[in-house]
């Protein structure tokens, strides 16, 4: 599983990522675009995602994703 496949699954990034997209539209593109998997993840997602989730809460979903697991 990649790390998005892992970012996907977890709770905090998944809420972060449909209130970001519902306020920009490249962010909901750029999500369009990585479910027809002709996408990833781009500097406004990323963004988006600091912004909403925190820095430190998207560093966490991050490198649990890294290890191969969810975030607690």
């Amino acid at each position: 599983m990649d790390v998005v496949t892992r970012l996907a699954v977890d709770p905090r990034t998944v809420a972060a990522g449909l209130d970001v997209a519902g306020r920009d539209p490249r962010v909901f593109d750029a999500f369009v675009d990585m479910g027809l998997a002709d996408g990833g993840l781009t500097p406004h997602v990323l963004t988006g995602l600091v912004r909403r989730a925190g820095a430190g809460g998207l560093a966490k979903a991050l490198l649990a994703a890294v290890r191969g697991r969810r975030a607690a």
